[in-house]
């Protein structure tokens, strides 16, 4: 997709933080961009700001939990502005505690949003694109905590390490069509899951002690830090890999990329030692 410009984008999660930075930069590369969350309030604010910045947008609330939410989302985007080029399935949620100590609504809350919101996009969307012939590009939103593994973050893990196989996956099946795939894997980027942090491990955490208060004012500190990338950066960063059909994106991912060949190190050094034997 050589350029943005009167194409139309659709972004979950776009109240704030990534989703947010995608809508703008796309308005700005004069795309037309609908913006969905579950948070009426931010959406209204979002859609109010983007406009003031003469983005030509709409809000659209939607729970991707729901397939059926998601057709909604696709229907108005299609009823205001026609063939959606880009969907960005962005949504996502912060979970975090001992596995054991986690409840089932938990897990359903990170799987369904951040690994079935995914899903749902990609149904929704991608017979659509297919059918219009026309350049198109699904991004999905993982973390580089869908490549590494942290502990007390479980559920979280297990969703965005389901969007980077899934991501994987649908890149071949849709090698030679008109349909690119991004597979977004942000390090550590200024958002609001450092508040959610605050909010959980204040009301509704469930379990305790100092190594979790540890773990969570250490992941806090480095979403807020210097070194946490700006989620406008982030959108600009997407923006080019659309342009270019780049799948493999990670903003800011680079300081952790040597846990991740650690980690294959170790499988190498294993299977090694496997055959040794």
């Amino acid at each position: 997709m050589d350029t943005l410009e009167s194409k139309v984008a659709v972004v979950t999660g776009a109240a704030s933080g990534i989703g947010l930075g995608m809508a703008r930069t796309f308005g700005h590369e004069g795309m037309r961009v609908v913006l969905s969350d579950v948070s009426d309030e931010g959406l209204n604010k979002a859609v109010a700001d983007l406009r003031s910045e003469g983005i030509d947008c709409i809000g659209q609330l939607a729970d991707v939990r729901s397939v059926e939410a998601v057709e909604a989302l696709a229907r108005a985007a299609a009823d205001s502005y026609g063939q959606v080029h880009v969907v960005c399935n962005n949504a996502g949620v912060g979970v975090f505690g001992r596995q054991w100590e986690l409840t089932e609504n938990d897990w359903a809350l990170a799987i369904d949003v951040c690994l079935w919101g995914v899903i749902n996009g990609v149904r929704v969307f991608v017979p659509r694109m297919l059918a219009s012939g026309v350049q198109c590009h699904v991004v999905n939103t993982a973390s580089m905590g869908g490549l590494l593994s942290a502990p007390f973050v479980g559920p979280y893990a297990a969703a965005k390490h389901g969007v980077v196989g899934l991501s994987k996956s649908l890149r071949v099946e849709l090698g030679g069509t008109n349909v690119g795939v991004t597979l977004v894997c942000p390090g550590n980027v200024r958002t609001n899951v450092a508040r959610a942090m605050r909010e959980q491990r204040d009301s509704q955490r469930r379990g305790g002690g100092a190594d979790l208060d540890d773990f969570l004012c250490f992941l806090e500190s480095g979403l807020e830090d210097e070194s946490a990338m700006d989620p406008a950066d982030v959108g600009k960063l997407v923006a080019q890999a659309i342009k270019t059909n780049q799948f493999w994106l990670l903003p800011n991912g680079a300081p952790q990329l040597p846990l991740v060949e650690a980690d294959f190190e170790e499988m190498r050094s294993s299977s090694a030692s496997l055959v040794a034997e």
